[in-house]
């Protein structure tokens, strides 16, 4: 039987992720069984050690304690070294706002979003949920249904249409449109990343980022922070 495991994951001699489980397994000859562990990943830490990276080493290591009717007890190590493609992070920015019909109670309009990946492996995200705030005010929330394929290195451009209760903003609406002020806005997003890497089953990842609007110049570009 299987009395007691530890894993942890080190990636170029850091550790990200460790931990251990104590209740015991019975095993029988040629017998499998399928074990849920808990991780919690410091994905800032990975982050900020490897952006900007395309691949680093991998290493798995299980330490099991097993008993036998023969052996008492049994420590094994278990190592798995790999060098694997990173996936670090993504880049989100609204390029451009469109108004596709202005009233005094609801306004539609449609924001051009590009979603970057700077990873050097292709992924396809799907379930992609978004959240847009400009001003501090929620203006959308919603979901993106179609898959999006993203090939390494590149970038896609999607429309988020945007049912945008006009009495939230007030007398906003007007300074929106005129003049030169211009609005803080931040996008955040969620989704599920599917990699062709067999190491790497389907994962949720969330990104958030933030720039400047200028909504009396609909057709410009938008401003990075």
């Amino acid at each position: 039987q299987l009395d007691s495991f530890t894993y942890s994951l080190v990636i170029e001699s850091k550790k990200y992720l460790g931990g251990e489980k104590y209740k015991k397994i019975a095993l029988g000859p040629l017998d499998t069984q399928n074990i849920n562990i808990p991780l919690v990943f410091k994905m800032g830490k990975f982050v900020k050690n490897f952006k900007g990276r395309d691949s680093a080493v991998f290493e798995f290591r299980f330490e099991l304690l097993l008993s036998t009717p023969d052996i008492k007890q049994e420590h094994i190590t278990l190592l798995l070294n790999r060098s694997m493609p990173l996936i670090v992070d993504f880049d989100v920015a609204v390029e451009q706002v469109k108004i596709n019909k202005l009233g005094f109670n609801n306004s539609d309009l449609t924001a051009y979003i590009k979603v970057g990946n700077p990873n050097n492996m292709d992924v396809n995200l799907d379930h992609l949920h978004y959240v847009l705030k400009v001003d501090g005010l929620q203006w959308a929330e919603s979901f993106y249904k179609k898959s999006i394929a993203l090939h390494k290195k590149c970038s896609a451009h999607l429309a988020f249409p945007i049912h945008l209760n006009t009495k939230i903003i007030g007398k906003s609406a007007t300074d929106y449109l005129k003049g030169d002020k211009v609005q803080d806005y931040e996008i955040a997003a969620g989704f599920n990343l599917k990699t062709p890497d067999p190491m790497m089953k389907t994962v949720t990842m969330n990104i958030r980022n933030s720039g400047i609007l200028h909504l009396a110049k609909l057709i410009g570009k938008v401003k990075e922070k």
